[in-house]
């Protein structure tokens, strides 16, 4: 599901220095190691012959989707280098070493400074378990539509083979628009999925969602929509099942992230589902998981643990202005007024000396005042619709009424869903019913 977490985008680009049989020219690779927050980030930069008396680079970070993404600023003098982002704040300085062909130096961002080495040759992303033909079944791509008729779907139904009778298994994918592969990253995780349970015996859809792949919807079915809607277009999911497959056979829903959330309401009002698999579930309230995201990039910024929290004291609080109804869709005027009401309370209970250390670290690495940044993020965050049903929401009351056999799956490095704030929620909430094994 979507969260906000820092990750990074280096942004290089055109210099102003003509360096004749530069040593940079060509593809370079290297690894952003970001402490605290368990990420590794490869980068690739692409560095053409000068034009004009100026080079041009371009970046690519696979791990993003991002692609051949042309830079600002790029200045070379000898065996320096020196690249900026004004836009986005960053910069990085390095020095090129003819022993080892490589350029050593430092990429500084919203006051952080990580070590970035870089070697020659771009990036080489092998993903083997990508399921590759002849297989022993067949792929049909088929299409259908919505009930309001405001979306054409179209994805892959993975059919064995006799197996007239088997139960059919649903993917859900995660936050976002997502292919019906659920591609990212160079994996495409659903294409796995399908492949294992169609060897098996199931039947096996995955759609693209809507504004992915080639599902095609009405433009206004693009904005603003939320779960629920995502749990409505859900319903045509099963609705192909029944009137293409079978509409006796058991059908067995798995999700992923926000598709858990997907899948535990529709199981609520179809009986016809027989079982759930979900993977990274989100068992607590969308503000705790919000919180507990933004907490890893504040704490890099803060780089102090009593800061942090007294930071995201203020944060919760901002949050809370999502359970007040007539705030939604309400005039940025009257949400700028409840956001300086809860600033005002918060500097009342905060210790001074601690308020300011707090307001000076943002204001210096996000080039505004802690006021203006406070209405700068949240209130785009509060009138993005997606966002606010998500920080109210609470998939927990769906699971609890949930009847059917599930099998509820975290990993112990899942940084968006963790196992720290769902096992608590499980023990508390879910440990007695015996359909639901986490």
């Amino acid at each position: 599901m979507k969260f906000k977490t820092l990750f990074l985008l280096i942004f290089w680009g055109i210099g102003s220095q003509l360096f004749a049989q530069s040593p940079f020219l060509g593809d370079w690779n290297g690894e952003l190691q970001i402490k605290g927050m368990g990420i590794t980030l490869k980068i690739e930069f692409q560095i053409k012959e000068p034009k004009s008396k100026q080079y041009r680079t371009y970046l690519s970070v696979p791990q993003q989707g991002a692609k051949n993404i042309p830079m600002d600023i790029t200045a070379i003098d000898g065996r320096n280098i020196r690249i900026e982002s004004k836009t986005l704040g960053l910069a990085f300085a390095g020095k090129w070493h003819p022993k080892g062909d490589k350029i050593s130096g430092e990429f500084k961002q919203n006051g952080m400074t990580l070590p970035l080495s870089l070697q020659r040759g771009n990036l080489q992303l092998r993903r083997p378990q990508t399921p590759k033909g002849h297989f022993p079944y067949s792929n049909r791509n088929i299409q259908f539509s919505n009930a309001a008729g405001t979306c054409r779907f179209h994805g892959t139904l993975s059919v064995p083979q006799n197996a007239l009778k088997a139960a059919t298994i649903v993917l859900f994918s995660g936050s976002g628009a997502q292919n019906r592969d659920e591609e990212i990253l160079g994996h495409k995780p659903f294409a796995v999925l399908a492949d294992t349970f169609t060897r098996l015996g199931f039947h096996v859809l995955r759609v693209d969602d809507r504004g992915a792949g080639y599902t095609v919807c009405k433009p206004s079915e693009l904005q603003g929509y939320t779960t629920q809607d995502l749990i409505e277009d859900g319903n045509a999911y099963l609705k192909f099942v029944r009137d293409s497959i079978s509409a006796e056979n058991p059908i067995i829903l798995i999700g992923h992230s926000e598709g858990c959330s997907v899948i535990a309401s529709l199981a609520r009002e179809n009986k016809q589902v027989h079982k759930l698999i979900a993977f990274g579930p989100v068992l607590v309230s969308g503000a705790e998981i919000n919180t507990y995201q933004n907490e890893m990039g504040v704490a890099l910024l803060l780089q102090d643990s009593l800061q942090t929290q007294t930071y995201l004291d203020l944060h919760r609080s901002l949050l809370d202005l999502t359970r007040v109804d007539s705030l939604f869709d309400a005039d940025t005027t009257l949400l700028y007024a409840a956001m300086q009401s809860q600033y005002k309370n918060w500097k009342a209970r905060t210790p001074k000396k601690i308020r300011r250390k707090i307001e000076k670290r943002f204001a210096k690495s996000t080039k505004m005042e802690f006021p203006i940044y406070l209405q700068e993020t949240y209130v785009s965050l509060f009138q993005n619709a997606w966002m606010w049903h998500f920080l109210r929401s609470n998939s927990l009351e769906d699971w609890k009424n949930v009847h059917q056999s599930s099998l509820l799956l975290n990993g112990s490095l899942d940084k968006q869903t963790p196992v720290s704030l769902n096992s608590d929620a499980y023990q508390k909430q879910l440990s007695t019913q015996e359909n639901i094994e986490y």
